[in-house]
């Protein structure tokens, strides 16, 4: 579930009017509320990130869009921001430790053209770049990390910035020279410096799904450019069966009390 936010706001907006896309976007929304978040508007996402932004953002997007969604989903959309919004204005927030909350929030206060938070969160996030260039998961990182490297370019061509900025030109660079001949980006992991699982699958295309989205910012392609990747049809398939049989039977954690009683039986 860590990555359904990004699933929620970052999908192709060219597939929403798909009726059978839609309906499984519904279910994840409507799993994702009620496993996660609380009557107060707060997210339990039980991982060290804070989501609360992306959550917002992708509830946000899909408020205005017209996707096809049931009425039910469609009537959850609203409360669900308001109560996130509302928590986000009377809640103190201090400037993130962990990299990739600050980058997460400095999109968020851009889109709501807070620009005084946003000089803010921008100056910090100047501050933490290393001097060879990347960003480290906190402020006091031993060593740099792509994945975080990659959202806080993301970030940062989210707020207007491009290739003349010479900070965005070398992360774009050198995220460009970080991947391998098969595609990839390997990060060793998420939440330690240490690098101690470079084997790890979710690490890596993690890494190479945040890389992909900021780098597709860097670049302009003239209006009505065709798809540069066409998934692979048997692939695409095969991906939708697998997920399918995973989710069979979901439909999401029982409440809180229901699940307090079961563990103390």
């Amino acid at each position: 579930m860590v990555g359904v936010p990004f699933t929620l706001l970052f999908r192709d907006l060219d597939g929403d009017q798909d009726a059978k896309r839609a309906e499984s976007f519904g279910k994840l929304m409507q799993i994702a509320g009620k496993d996660w978040q609380h009557d107060d508007g707060s997210w339990d996402i039980k991982v060290k990130m804070d989501y609360t932004p992306w959550l917002a953002l992708a509830l946000e997007s899909y408020e205005a869009s017209d996707m096809p969604l049931s009425d039910d989903v469609r009537k959850e959309i609203p409360d669900r921001r308001m109560r996130t919004e509302q928590l986000i204005k009377t809640t103190e927030r201090p400037i993130p430790r962990i990299t990739e909350d600050l980058a997460a929030w400095l999109v968020y206060e851009h889109r709501r053209k807070n620009t005084t938070q946003v000089d803010k969160l921008l100056t910090e996030l100047w501050a933490r770049r290393r001097d060879d260039g990347l960003w480290g998961i906190t402020k006091k990182s031993e060593s740099g990390h792509q994945l975080i490297t990659a959202t806080v370019l993301f970030a940062l061509t989210s707020v207007g910035l491009d290739t003349s900025h010479h900070v965005v030109r070398e992360t774009q660079l050198l995220l460009l020279d970080k991947q391998q001949k098969d595609g990839r980006w390997i990060e060793g992991g998420r939440i330690f410096d240490d690098g101690s699982e470079p084997e790890n699958i979710v690490f890596q295309m993690w890494t190479t799904a945040i890389a992909c989205a900021a780098l597709s910012q860097t670049i302009e392609l003239p209006k009505g450019s065709n798809r540069l990747f066409t998934p692979d049809p048997k692939i695409a398939q095969e991906v939708d069966a697998i997920t399918q049989a995973a989710a069979k039977g979901y439909v999401g954690s029982p409440p809180k009390a229901e699940a307090d009683k079961v563990d103390e039986e």
